[in-house]
């Protein structure tokens, strides 16, 4: 997941890039509007909710495959 103002934002989207053309299977996210350290903040921002349940659903996703 990326943050839209986010000082790394730009690094991050170049290495998913990378990882994609490796042939690294991935889901990215980038969220409007949103700053670094978004997903801390569950209580103020419905978006921060929605990347915290997106990543736990990819994680569960990963996990039952082992």
């Amino acid at each position: 997941m990326t943050a839209e103002v986010d000082p790394p934002r730009e690094e991050n989207l170049a290495f998913a890039d990378k990882l994609r053309l490796a042939g690294v299977e991935l889901e990215h996210h980038d969220y409007a509007g949103m700053v670094h350290g978004f997903a801390l903040m569950t209580g103020e921002f419905a978006q921060a909710r929605e990347a915290v349940a997106s990543a736990a659903a990819a994680l569960q996703v990963a996990f039952a495959g082992r």
